[in-house]
């Protein structure tokens, strides 16, 4: 495995573009930008796992209100 020079995240050693970043793998190949990240992302342990789980969450708590409101109405209504 190999390490991203952009992001520092592992990547396969035949890999030609970083499956994180999307920035190519040979630092020499990269061609500079004009475009500025406006807000950086740190690199964290993990990535962006603990986000991706918070999302999740978020979503499941949605659907649980969704099935309750629907669940109370046919209740009502019956």
């Amino acid at each position: 495995m190999a390490t991203c020079w952009n992001c520092g995240r592992l990547i396969p050693d035949d890999a030609v573009y970083c499956s994180y970043c999307g920035k190519p793998v040979n630092k020499a190949e990269a061609k500079p930008t004009q475009t500025t990240q406006a807000y950086p992302m740190p690199m964290r342990e993990g990535g962006y796992e603990e986000l991706r789980r918070q999302i999740k969450n978020t979503y499941n708590i949605s659907l649980a209100t969704l099935v309750l409101v629907v669940a109370l109405i046919v209740l009502i209504f019956i």
